[in-house]
C-alpha cells in the first residue's frame, strides 16, 4: 500500500532529522572506510535529498512490487539512501547488496541508521552477487533494478534479469575538464583537486582527461603544484587527510602498472609515491599532449591525468574520437570555448545541461538526490525496459514513476 504523498515527504524528513541527530556515530562510522572530507560531503548530500523530496513528489503516488539495488565501493550511505532508501517509499520490499569489500563498513552502518526500526522493507544481503542474482531474477510482479558501478559488470546483469524487469544503469563516464585560456585558474585548480582527489579519484565524477590550454598551460601546473603541496596523505582516521589508502590491492597495483605504462609522461615534480604495505598512492600526475592520443581509461586513482592543447578547434580529437562517445558525462569548462558551446548545437551526447562552467561536479546543488545525474554515453546511465534502451541520465524514483507506475494506472 503506497503512502500518501504528503507521508511520504513527511517521513523522509523525519528520518532527515533522526540521521542529524546521529551525525556524529555516522562520521565515526563512515571515517573507517573514507576521508572525514569525504564523509562529511555524503552526509550533506544524504540529508538535502531526505528533506526535499518534495521536489520529487509526483513519483510516489503508488508502489511496485520489489527493487533489486546493487550499491557502488564509495559513498556508501548516500548510495544506500539514493538506491535503496528513496525507492523503498515506492515499493513493497526492497533488497541491497553492497560490494563485498564494504561489508564490514555496512554491518555497522546498519545498526547506526537503525534501518529496522525506519525502513523494514529494506533487506541487506552479503551474498555473494552470483547467488543474489539467483534469489531474485526469477521473481514475478512489477521489479525494478539499480545498478551502479562498471559499465561491463551492469549490462552482464542487466542481461541475467532479462526484459521483465525495469534495470536501471549507472555506469563510467569520463567527464572531462577543460581549462581555456580565459580561465580563472585559481578557481580551475580548486577544482581539479577536488573532484580528483575525491575519494582517491575513486567516483564517478573524477576526470578522464584535463585538457589544458597551452597559453595558461605552464600557470596551471604552477599552481597546482603549489596547491598539492597543502594535501596531506595518511590514515581515514585524521581530519586533515584528503587522500587516503586504497581498498584493493588489486586496484592498488593496476594503478602502479599504468603509472609504468605511462613513465616517458609522468611529472618531474609529482613523483610517484606509494607505499604498498599501506596501500597509498600519493597524489601526481601524467602529463600527456593531447596530440599524442587522449586518455579514455577510468583511472580512479590521485592522478591528474593532464593534456596540453592548443588551439581551441584542438580539442574535437578528443570529443569526436569514438572511444569517447560510449562513455560520455559531464563536461567541465573554466572560462570560454566556442567548440564546446558549438558542441552543445549539434552533438546528442552534450546537450547544454551536460556541461557546466566554472564550477566542478561536487560543487554544492550541482548533483543532488532529487536530479536526474549521468551522462549520454550508452555506457555511462541508461535505462532498459522491454528490451529498449533508454540513454542519459538516471534517477530512481522518476524513472520506476515513468516506467512501471505509470503503465500500472493505466491498465
Amino acid at each position: 500500500m503506497a503512502l500518501p504523498q504528503a507521508d511520504v515527504i513527511a517521513y523522509a524528513k523525519k528520518y532527515g532529522n533522526f540521521l542529524i541527530s546521529k551525525k556524529e556515530a555516522l562520521i565515526s562510522t563512515l571515517t573507517t572506510y573514507e576521508t572525514h572530507h569525504v564523509a562529511n560531503d555524503e552526509f550533506s548530500r544524504t540529508i538535502d535529498t531526505l528533506q526535499h523530496l518534495e521536489e520529487n513528489q509526483d513519483f510516489f503516488k503508488d508502489t511496485i512490487d520489489k527493487v533489486i539495488s546493487f550499491l557502488p565501493i564509495n559513498q556508501p550511505l548516500y548510495a544506500l539512501t539514493c538506491f535503496a532508501l528513496v525507492p523503498s517509499l515506492m515499493a513493497q520490499e526492497v533488497f541491497v547488496r553492497p560490494p563485498v569489500i564494504t561489508h564490514i563498513l555496512f554491518t555497522k552502518l546498519a545498526a547506526v541508521l537503525d534501518l529496522g526500526q525506519f525502513f523494514p522493507r529494506v533487506h541487506i544481503s552479503y551474498q555473494e552477487r552470483r547467488s543474489f542474482i539467483e534469489e531474485h531474477r526469477n521473481t514475478a510482479g512489477n521489479i525494478a533494478v539499480i545498478f551502479t558501478g562498471k559499465s561491463e559488470n551492469a549490462f552482464a546483469v542487466q542481461k541475467q534479469f532479462g526484459e521483465k524487469v525495469l534495470f536501471i544503469g549507472n555506469g563510467s563516464s569520463h567527464n572531462p575538464v577543460i581549462v581555456t585560456e580565459t580561465a580563472d585558474l585559481n578557481l580551475a585548480v580548486a577544482g581539479v583537486i577536488e573532484v580528483q582527489l575525491y575519494n582517491q579519484g575513486g567516483d564517478c565524477a573524477a576526470p578522464n582527461a584535463i585538457l589544458v590550454a597551452e597559453g595558461v598551460y605552464e600557470e596551471f601546473l604552477a599552481r597546482l603544484h603549489e596547491a598539492l603541496h597543502d594535501i596531506k596523505t595518511g590514515s581515514f582516521s585524521d581530519p586533515e587527510v584528503m587522500v587516503g589508502p586504497f581498498h584493493d590491492p588489486k586496484h592498488f597495483r593496476s594503478i602502479r602498472a599504468l603509472l609504468a605504462e605511462e613513465r616517458a609522461w609522468l611529472d618531474p615534480l609529482t613523483p610517484i609515491r606509494t607505499e604498498e604495505s599501506k596501500l597509498l598512492i600519493e597524489p601526481a600526475a601524467i602529463l600527456k599532449p593531447l596530440a599524442e592520443g587522449g586518455n579514455y581509461k577510468e583511472l580512479y586513482a590521485p592522478i591528474f591525468f593532464i593534456q596540453k592543447y592548443g588551439r581551441d578547434t584542438e580539442l574535437a580529437s578528443y570529443f569526436e574520437d569514438s572511444r569517447y562517445a560510449l562513455h560520455a558525462g559531464y563536461i567541465t569548462v573554466y572560462g570560454k570555448s566556442a567548440y564546446i558551446m558549438n558542441l552543445t548545437d549539434i552533438s546528442p551526447l552534450h546537450p547544454p545541461e551536460s556541461v557546466i562552467y566554472n564550477t566542478h561536479l561536487h560543487a554544492s546543488g550541482v548533483e543532488r538526490g532529487v536530479k536526474p545525474y549521468g551522462g549520454y554515453g550508452m555506457n555511462s546511465s541508461f535505462v532498459v525496459f522491454k528490451d529498449r534502451y533508454h540513454i542519459g541520465p538516471t534517477l530512481p524514483q522518476r524513472d520506476i514513476f515513468n516506467h512501471l507506475i505509470t503503465k500500472d494506472t493505466k491498465s
